[in-house]
């Protein structure tokens, strides 16, 4: 289906939150960027400024991982950059967890070994 411009952020935002079985989801902010914000994309001849926009939204969702029961809160940092002349869509999630239900198997820090020599 094709979603258009102003509400191509919102759809992606609620379709993760549909993914991942979010029990609350909310958007704190969203808004398309300006041209000057992205001068790569929107002023190079590959990509001219009246085929491309970008879209950036925050929000929170309540999910959980690996199918456990408890509940966390995360926020959600998303871009979108449409490229309808070549019918893409490039999404860009960034996801971090404001708190971490005490019971969730997330919820011990993880530890991971750095190797040197490369």
């Amino acid at each position: 289906d094709e979603v258009d411009d102003h509400s191509i952020a919102e759809h992606i935002f609620m379709d993760l939150g549909k993914a991942n079985n979010a029990s609350a989801v909310d958007i704190i902010s969203q808004r398309r960027l300006k041209d000057a914000e992205v001068p790569a994309l929107m002023g190079s001849l590959m990509c001219p400024k009246s085929w491309a926009s970008a879209w950036v939204l925050s929000g929170t969702q309540e999910i959980a991982k690996f199918r456990e029961a408890e509940r966390n809160h995360v926020v959600l940092q998303l871009a979108v950059f449409r490229l309808p002349n070549v019918h893409t869509d490039l999404v860009l999630s960034l996801n971090q967890a404001l708190s971490v239900d005490p019971a969730a198997s997330t919820s011990s820090p993880q530890s991971f070994a750095v190797r040197s020599g490369y």
